[in-house]
């Protein structure tokens, strides 16, 4: 959930302009010098807001830029945001530039001019002309959210008129987590895009009934993809939203900076996912979540939001590129490489496999026989639930190792 911060009157001052994101996700071949001075290997989608601009961005460490927020009005009109200097200087160094769309502090202002054919087709302009006036890559449309069969309806039509109006700049959407939010957004709407952003994150904070815990899991990132690549989405369109930020439930679960966190605990372990009562994602928890983007072949990764990082040993943007680095996963009989179990699928090997949780031989993998079209494999997206040929955990995505020895 993308809050804005800062009030209508304030943003209203602001002239529109943005810059997008590049069109398919490409896995580019690791470059052979020094990471440091390397592109990320996938689309690393950055937010910049207005009421938490950076004091500087590492521009080398990300491909496409958001800037949040250009604010829908009444009639379909859009008042842009696009801070001097950040354009040209993302440019320079290769980076796309979007105008970011709405927020969660204006998903209301989205329906009745979803709604109206006149309404779409003023806001689609106001968008082109955002992009065409500030030299801007594309927009990204933040609805938060499509809530009703009509709201899908009109949310589809609304991005069908946001796409004949830019043409081939970039279009990203941001969607929730899963089905409490996303039921309604219908197939053909997902698939107009050039990136669909999950927001995997926020599943716990301020909102009545909220458990205290962590609001950003692991598990909750590889069934998060798993529910929008089964609603149709191409993987290579999907960006898992990771979050620079977490919650402090001394101040009733509201959202903390990481740099803040890090800043106030200076002898906190990078790793660390927690500190008192405050829970977030520490560098081990995002390179495992980019690790398992890069593994599994989805788009890249989304960071909401860029000003939040610490520096050094304990900077997430760091540890995302790393992640990203992974090499995906396929099955090969030669040597040892992985790929998720699918159902029904071929796997073209005969003999032992290592059925593996983590994608590695380690003491969660258990040995089972495959012949042919793998009969570990009885549901979609790589979903085991335990086979007479091995004892395993009762339910996970899984991998099969081939080879008979750990």
């Amino acid at each position: 959930m993308h809050h804005l911060k800062t009030s209508i009157s304030k943003l209203a001052g602001h002239a529109g302009r943005m810059a997008g994101l590049s069109a398919k996700a490409i896995i580019l071949p690791l470059l052979a010098c020094g990471y440091a001075a390397a592109k990320p290997k996938l689309p690393v989608l950055a937010f910049y807001t207005e009421w938490n601009a950076p004091g500087s961005v590492d521009y080398s460490k990300i491909t496409h830029l958001l800037l949040a927020f250009s604010l829908p009005q009444g009639g379909g009109n859009v008042t842009g945001f696009v801070p001097g200097g950040v354009v040209s200087a993302a440019h320079a160094a290769g980076v796309k530039v979007l105008a970011s769309v709405g927020g969660a502090n204006h998903g209301t202002v989205f329906p009745p001019i979803a709604a109206n054919a006149g309404s779409r087709t003023t806001f689609a302009n106001s968008l082109k002309a955002i992009c065409d006036n500030n030299g801007l890559d594309g927009v990204d449309i933040d609805w938060e959210y499509p809530q009703t069969v009509q709201d899908s309806a009109n949310f589809t039509l609304l991005l069908k008129a946001v796409r004949a109006a830019v043409g081939s700049k970039l279009l990203t959407i941001d969607v929730a987590a899963d089905g409490e939010k996303g039921a309604f957004i219908h197939k053909t709407a997902l698939l107009i895009p050039d990136f669909v952003n999950v927001m995997s994150y926020d599943f716990t904070g301020s909102f009545p009934g909220s458990l205290v815990g962590q609001h950003s899991p692991y598990a909750k990132a590889t069934s998060n993809l798993n529910y929008w690549r089964a609603k149709g989405v191409p993987k290579e369109k999907l960006i898992l939203g990771v979050p620079f930020y977490g919650k402090d439930f001394n101040a009733g679960g509201a959202p903390v900076g990481y740099n803040t966190v890090m800043a106030n605990n200076p002898g906190l372990s990078p790793d660390a996912d927690s500190v008192g009562r405050t829970w977030f994602n520490g560098v081990t928890t995002i390179k495992k979540k980019a690790t398992y983007v890069a593994q599994m072949a989805y788009g890249g990764a989304m960071i909401w939001e860029i000003a939040q990082d610490a520096g050094g040993s304990k900077s997430l943007l760091e540890a995302l590129n790393v992640g990203l680095q992974a090499t995906p996963l396929s099955l090969a009989a030669d040597g040892g490489r992985l790929q998720q179990v699918r159902a029904g699928e071929s796997f073209g090997i005969d003999g032992k496999v290592w059925l593996s949780l983590s994608g590695t031989r380690s003491s969660d993998a258990s040995k089972l026989s495959v012949s042919g079209t793998g009969a570990a494999a009885r549901d979609v997206l790589g979903h085991y639930r335990g086979d007479a040929n091995a004892s395993t955990p009762a339910s996970g995505a899984y991998f099969l190792i081939p080879g008979s020895g750990r």
